[in-house]
C-alpha cells in the first residue's frame, strides 16, 4: 500500500472532526457513527493521523490546534485498540507520523504526540515500539537545543512518558540475553 494524502479525504476528515468537536451540532451523531465505522480503515486512519501530525499545513483553512488534538485523541481512543490488527505498513506510518509530531512548534501537539507514544509503549510489547527509541534519543542531542528546541522538548517529553509508563518493559527490552 503506497499511501499519499488525498485532499478530498482530508477535507472530509476535517468536516468530520469539526462535527465531532461540537456535540450540539445536528451532524454530531452521524459523525460519531462514521468515525466508529472507519477506525479500522487504513485510509481513514492515515488521514486523521496526517491532520494530527501535519495539520499546520491547513491552518489557513481554519484547522486549529483543537481539531488537531482531537484527531490525536481519536487515534488514541478509537484506533489504538485495533492497532495490532492493522498492516505493518500502516503501523510504521503511524509511528513515523507520531515521531514527526514531536517536532511540531505547537506545545499541545508535541505533548499529545508524546502521550500517544507513551500509550503505545504502555499497551504493546516492546518489540512493537523499541525501534522508535533510537530516533528519540538522537533528537535529544544538545546540538539541537539552539536550532531545534521544539524538537528536543517533544522528544524529551516522549522519553519521559516512556520511562514513567513502561520502565519495566524498557529495562527488559535492553537487557542482554
Amino acid at each position: 500500500m503506497e499511501w499519499q494524502v488525498n485532499q478530498e479525504i482530508v477535507a472530509q476528515a476535517f468536516s468530520l472532526l469539526q462535527a465531532l468537536r461540537d456535540p450540539t451540532r445536528p451532524d454530531h451523531r452521524t459523525a460519531l457513527k462514521t468515525m466508529e465505522d472507519n477506525v479500522t480503515q487504513p485510509l481513514f486512519i492515515l488521514h486523521i493521523l496526517h491532520i494530527f501530525a501535519q495539520g499546520y499545513q491547513y491552518e489557513a483553512s481554519g484547522l486549529g490546534v483543537d481539531i488537531r488534538q482531537l484527531a490525536g485523541f481519536i487515534i488514541k481512543n478509537y484506533v489504538f485498540p485495533h492497532l495490532q490488527q492493522l498492516s505493518e505498513e500502516v503501523q510504521t506510518l503511524m509511528k513515523t507520523a507520531l515521531l514527526q509530531a514531536l517536532h511540531d512548534t505547537v506545545l499541545d501537539i508535541r505533548r499529545t504526540a508524546a502521550i500517544l507514544i507513551g500509550k503505545i509503549t504502555e499497551s504493546f510489547p516492546a518489540a512493537f515500539w523499541i525501534n522508535m527509541i533510537p530516533t528519540m534519543v538522537e533528537n535529544l542531542d544538545v546540538r539541537y537545543l539552539s536550532t531545534q528546541p521544539y524538537s528536543v522538548d517533544g522528544h524529551l517529553t516522549a522519553m519521559l512518558h516512556i520511562c514513567e509508563d513502561s520502565a519495566s518493559k524498557l529495562a527488559h527490552a535492553v537487557q542482554p540475553a
